[in-house]
């Protein structure tokens, strides 16, 4: 019996990704979560052993996810170098797959991935409690009887649920490419300005760069109300997403237009803190930049 190599797989890519925030040394800064500010490689940040790995009957494994995000990250790079860098504007067809690179980063992360544990176990939960009160309710069970089932609905089972949430990270990784084509376009379809920084100024990234926010919602009703939950389809929803050190991109439905600019310095801070809002471990090229962070703590 052979045991299967364990991969380490980035869930926010490195080559096409986190290397645009490297020095000219080809290292960057990172803050992690436990406060610890270090020095390293990009390639040995935001990995986990076989992440998109799907598990064969057989024992084996399936690297096949992995290959298809290596090659969407390969024409991101690609795209990154030859237009975005050089402030040119993509045509309808590099737009497209600029957008597929976006989804992805957007659902692959691990961030992601245990949002979805969380809202597999509240199901679950709520399947159980609903399973032990008609259990221990004779009423309850004649009413669920009594009502009529659609002969086209489709039904959830609580061992399907059990069954994901056992298993998270296959159901994550078959889910993200299930989800991958809808999602790139809801975001091809939004308007997008691509920035560069001002002089003297850094984005910075995290293990969760694809920020969703709601600005006018968040206003209206709280940052944390029901009424602002962030979501791709909303009318206010914005995008952003650092893409270097010096470039990002903000997305939403309500800009005028597709178009580039140089960033004024009060909105190139303010995707540097919509990338901090829900970040566990900050990455930048310069340690000066977190060494700030540190101090406005």
């Amino acid at each position: 019996m052979t045991t299967q190599k364990k991969q380490g797989h980035h869930f926010v890519p490195n080559n096409s990704y986190l290397k645009n925030f490297a020095d000219a040394s080809g290292k960057v800064w990172v803050l992690d979560r436990a406060g610890k500010l270090y020095q390293t490689n990009p390639a040995n940040i935001f990995k986990e052993g076989n992440f998109y790995t799907i598990t064969l009957k057989n024992g084996g494994g399936s690297l096949v996810v992995e290959d298809t995000l290596a090659n969407i990250e390969g024409v991101f790079a690609t795209l990154y170098r030859d237009k975005i860098e050089k402030g040119l504007l993509l045509t309808p067809a590099e737009r497209a797959q600029a957008a597929v690179f976006f989804a992805a980063l957007y659902l692959r992360t691990k961030s992601h991935r245990e949002g979805i544990q969380g809202m597999l176990g509240q199901l679950h939960d709520s399947m159980q409690r609903w399973k032990t009160m008609f259990e221990n309710n004779p009423k309850a069970r004649e009413f669920a009887a009594a009502v009529p089932r659609s002969s086209d609905s489709e039904s959830i089972y609580m061992e399907d649920v059990k069954d994901a949430l056992d298993n998270v990270g296959e159901f994550h990784t078959t889910t993200m490419m299930d989800s991958l084509p809808e999602v790139a376009q809801i975001i091809f379809e939004m308007k997008w300005c691509f920035m560069t920084a001002p002089s003297g100024f850094e984005f910075i990234t995290s293990e969760d760069p694809f920020q969703i926010l709601r600005p006018e919602s968040i206003k209206k009703y709280g940052a944390k109300a029901i009424g602002s939950v962030p979501g791709l389809v909303y009318n206010d929803s914005e995008v952003t997403i650092p893409l270097s050190s010096t470039h990002a991109i903000l997305a939403g439905w309500q800009l005028d237009d597709n178009f580039i600019i140089e960033a004024e310095r009060a909105l190139a801070e303010q995707i540097n803190i919509r990338t901090l809002m829900r970040a566990q471990d900050v990455v930048a090229q310069n340690r000066s930049v977190l060494d700030k962070i540190i101090d406005n703590a």
